[in-house]
């Protein structure tokens, strides 16, 4: 337990830091489920360096100004640079290491995120929510928080909503998924597809033809993952 910290009053100007606060969603019910399939609460942190690796040993998230190590991070956490990272605010630590020991308020409360010497480096102080829609930062990393649709661990700017052509134009199913992933082609596009975990690490690309694709996931842990077609954000998938 620390037995101190140190208060930047006001909230932190994201551009000092590499590691922020970039999205959270206080009032979820249907936009994104977690990999048990449940609709809760998520925190998104970005790496604004382009170029350094950032661990989050000894890190800490708190949504209550006196108890400053609420929820500690696990040592392997790491931020890819440019990487985003999911964490679950569902009071379900027994789901993952990356849930967390308390929810959000969708009334409006206060989130703070600490670094190993007990500073909050980042915060945001935040008013009512609204269901389904996400407090992102704009511009990307940097920028005041907005109320918008949710991009989980994506850019806030370039995928505010799934691209209307590419929704049409692909299906993806089932979801949950066991083994199997099918993509139906349905306007027969060749596009370049990706699918990223929670931690924004791409873990599978494949150029596809104008057919439809299955792809084998049987060597993918399970977890929640997103599918990009040519840059698009497709859809999101939880992998049993």
């Amino acid at each position: 337990m620390f037995t101190g910290f140190f208060l930047m009053y006001g909230q932190v100007t994201a551009q000092q830091n590499d590691i922020v606060i970039n999205e959270f969603m206080a009032i979820n019910t249907a936009y994104t489920s977690d990999e048990e399939g449940q609709f809760d609460d998520y925190i998104e942190l970005r790496n604004n360096s382009a170029t350094n690796y950032q661990n989050l040993k000894d890190w800490h998230l708190t949504d209550t100004l006196g108890i400053i190590d609420k929820w500690k991070f696990p040592d392997e956490a790491t931020l890819a640079p440019h990487g985003y990272l999911v964490i679950w605010a569902d009071e379900d630590g027994g789901q993952g290491d990356l849930h967390c020991n308390f929810k959000l308020d969708g009334d409006g409360e206060e989130l703070y995120l600490v670094n190993p010497n007990g500073e909050i480096v980042d915060q945001v102080i935040f008013g009512a929510q609204t269901e389904d829609m996400s407090f992102s930062r704009i511009p990307n990393g940097t920028g005041d928080f907005q109320i918008k649709n949710g991009t989980i661990g994506f850019n806030n700017e370039d995928l505010s909503s799934i691209n209307s052509f590419y929704a049409d134009a692909f299906q993806i199913y089932p979801n949950p998924v066991n083994e199997k992933l099918n993509i139906d082609n349905i306007k027969g596009i060749e596009s370049f597809l990706e699918i990223y975990d929670m931690k924004g690490n791409k873990v599978f690309s494949q150029i596809i033809g104008s057919s439809n694709t299955s792809i084998n996931l049987s060597e993918m842990t399970t977890g929640l993952y997103y599918i990009t077609i040519n840059g698009i954000l497709l859809d999101r998938f939880v992998k049993l």
